[in-house]
């Protein structure tokens, strides 16, 4: 996980739509996602203490072009 990733808690407005991962306590990933809509109120998560972090998409690779030469 990224150093200093906002962590959010069940029932709180998600700030930007997408997936957002349920954390542990102390930020251990625990491989359950949940998908929210921009101002939509994230979901109870499974245990008491686990919180909410966004996973970004991952970026598209750039094709390389080559010129052919004359």
């Amino acid at each position: 996980m990224p150093a200093k990733q906002e962590m959010l808690n069940p029932g709180q407005k998600a700030p930007r739509a997408g997936t957002y991962e349920v954390v542990g306590a102390r930020g251990a990933k625990t491989g359950r996602t949940a998908q929210a809509k921009r101002g939509s109120s994230l979901p109870p998560t499974p245990k008491k203490g686990q919180k909410y972090v966004f996973v970004p998409k991952p970026k598209a690779a750039k094709k390389k072009t080559t010129r052919k030469k004359k």
